[in-house]
Parts: C-alpha cells; structure tokens; sequence
C-alpha cells in the first residue's frame, strides 16, 4: 500500500504540478510569445455570425495599435496547475486574477445548492511571468458572488523560485524582497470603465488540455502561441437584466469579443488605446459565444481590500486574510 501510495503522489504532482510548470517553460522558448506580442500579431476579433454566435477567428494578424510590452504583455503571470488559469501584476506584489482559478479537488465536494463556498484564502499556487521568473504566491482576498458576477481573488508573492535544468530550489525561505518586486513589471488598472464598442485586447493561457474531453488521453491542442496569447476585441457592453446589453454602472459582466480558451480565466483585459487593465475574462456564454469579464470597479474594491488588510496584518503582526464570499457557480 505504501508503495502504490508514493506511486500516486508522484503522479499527482506530476500532473497538477510539474507537467504543467515544464510546459510554460518550454512554450516560452519554442512558441516565442513574447517575440509575436512586438511584432504586434495577435488572434483577430471574433466575428457574429447570422444566427448571432459569435465564433473564433483562425490565425494572427498584425494590429499596430498593441501597446508597449512593458505595463501589459510582461505584466501577465500564467499559472502552473493543471487547470492552468491567468492573471496579471499590478505592482506592490500583488496579482489579481479570478476566485476560481485557486480551485482545490476538495472544492467538488460542496453543496453549491445549499451555498457551501471553499475558502480560498492562504492556497498557495506557483505563478510564472513570461521572463520566466517564477513565484510562490497566496491568496489573500477574494471574493465571489452566487452568479459569478464576482469572481476576484488576490494573491501575493511570497517566494521566487529558480530552476535549472536539474535542480528546483528556492531563493530564500522568507518573503520576496521589496528591491526584487519592485523590479517586476506591472500593469495599470483604469480608472475608468471601458465601454460598448471600445476596443481592447487579452493576454491569456489557451492551455494544451483539451478540457472538453473527458477522456484521460485526449489528444493535446495546439494555440499559437501556446501561451501568453494575445487576442483582440471590443466591449460589447455589459450584462444587463435581459438579452440587451447595457452600460457599465447598471450591468454585471463586462462582455467582449476578444478570443479565449479555458486557460484564459482570469486574463487581463486591456484597454487599446492606453493599455491599462479594464477588466479579467472570467466565462463565456454557450449559447451566443460572447465572453464575460469581471467590471474593473469590482478590480478596484478587491485590491482596496487587499492593501487595507496588508496594512492591517503589518501593524498588528499577523498575516493578511480577507474574503467576501456567497454560493458560488460552478463552471
């Protein structure tokens, strides 16, 4: 029993670890994301079609109008887990991405109907920018909402892992220097809301997983670039009681037209003409194929959220834990 133990704790750490950190890797030295973003090559918008779906485009095109590297494409950290997931830097160490991406295997054995909730504050995850440096990072504010309309969680970096080609270790055993995250590039968050028919553009993680099979061996997809993919689209407006969309002060989701895959929860939308982040793509709708974002008001609260329980845990010496949580929906 040991034995076939250890065998599957090898496996499982494979699987929901290793595997994926060696793919993120391996797709920034063979996929060149960062090369396509400067040649300003991204999906093209999706287009609606007469029954009103809207559908994915096929192959790059150039957009001259993509922003510098430097507060968008090198700000967004992928996440090594085998469900993948996306988010981005938005200075002082801190990443904002969605609640459900910090999922854990013992999130199924909820009861949504009876509105059981995982708590997600303190589950660690490792984070990858597309420079390679990695992070150990947790979760230290998140909140979710019955419908998904709040789906935010923030997490901090606590550690930066190295690696060589044989070795894992860490660089130190306590938290991540000032100097060092200072270092990092990070976004912008707008202070404005984008609205229908602006245009804006997501940097995400497609992922190889073929997440709508249910087979073990499924066959692996294959994105260009695999990772840390740019797409671009507008704001379809923001979703309203019934099937119109309406403005961001009344409505939930931000819809968009920008292209994703399952990789892509969390990914930072951002706004075209400045490059700041206007919202994170969260879901999608099956029936229309529109996209759903989280509303950048909601960005503002989490992080406001963040920051006041950091200041907190500091003066009194603890650690940061906040959380504003409901049913969930499951995706």
């Amino acid at each position: 029993k040991i034995t076939a133990n250890v065998k599957d704790l090898v496996e499982l750490l494979c699987t929901e670890l290793f595997e994926p950190f060696f793919f993120l890797a391996t797709s920034l030295k063979t996929g060149h994301p960062r090369s396509l973003f400067e040649k300003t090559l991204a999906t093209a918008e999706m287009k609606k079609s007469s029954k009103g779906y809207w559908g994915a485009t096929h192959g790059l095109k150039k957009h001259a109008w993509l922003p510098s590297l430097p507060a968008t494409f090198d700000a967004v950290v992928h996440f090594a887990q085998a469900g993948c997931g996306t988010g981005v830097h938005v200075g002082q160490g801190l990443v904002i991405t969605c609640a459900h991406v910090t999922f854990h295997a013992s999130d199924d054995a909820l009861d949504d109907s009876r509105g059981e909730v995982p708590n997600r504050i303190g589950r660690r995850k490792v984070v990858m920018f597309p420079s390679g440096r990695t992070f150990l990072t947790e979760c230290v504010y998140s909140s979710e909402t019955a419908d998904g309309s709040s789906d935010i969680a923030v997490m901090a970096l606590l550690v930066e892992i190295t690696t060589t080609t044989t070795t894992t270790s860490y660089v130190a055993d306590r938290s991540t220097s000032t100097s060092s995250i200072e270092a990092l590039p990070a976004a912008a968050v707008a202070s404005e809301a984008v609205e229908d028919g602006d245009e804006i553009f997501c940097i995400g993680n497609p992922s190889n997983v073929d997440l709508e099979s249910l087979r073990s061996n499924a066959a692996r997809l294959e994105f260009e670039p695999p990772t840390w993919h740019a797409s671009v689209g507008r704001c379809l407006g923001y979703m309203g009681p019934t099937a119109a969309a309406v403005d961001s002060r009344v409505g939930t989701f931000l819809l968009h037209s920008c292209w994703t895959y399952w990789g892509h929860s969390g990914a930072p939308l951002f706004r075209a003409d400045s490059g700041d982040v206007v919202g994170l793509h969260c879901a999608w709708d099956d029936r229309r194929g529109t996209r759903h974002g989280q509303k950048v008001q909601l960005l503002h609260d989490a992080l406001a959220a963040a920051r006041a329980a950091k200041r907190a845990s500091v003066s009194c010496g603890g650690a940061p834990s906040m959380r504003s949580r409901s049913k969930r929906r499951r995706r």
